[in-house]
C-alpha cells in the first residue's frame, strides 16, 4: 500500500519507475503480483495519503504475531 501511495507522488523513485493505470499499480514479489491502489492529495507544502487498498488474493500474503517483551509474571503473555 505504501508503494501504491508513493507511485502517486511526483518525484519519488516509485513514481518514476511505476506505470500506474488510474490509481492502481501491480507490484511484484517473489511469489506473485498484487494489485494495490492509493488516493493521494498533493497540496501546497504537504502531501497526504487519504486511503490505500489492496485487492483480494487467494493466497495468504501477511501473517503476524505481537510479542510482549515483559516476563509472564509481569503481565505479558
Amino acid at each position: 500500500m505504501c508503494v501504491a501511495a508513493a507511485a502517486q507522488i511526483p518525484g519519488t523513485i516509485v513514481a518514476e519507475k511505476a506505470r500506474p493505470s488510474d490509481k492502481s499499480i501491480h507490484p511484484g514479489n517473489p511469489s506473485s503480483v498484487l494489485a494495490a491502489s492509493a488516493d493521494v492529495e498533493i497540496g501546497a507544502g504537504a502531501t497526504h495519503a487519504i486511503s490505500a487498498e489492496t485487492f483480494p488474493t487467494r493466497r495468504r500474503i501477511m501473517e503476524g504475531f505481537v510479542v510482549d517483551p515483559r516476563p509472564l509474571h509481569e503481565g505479558g503473555q
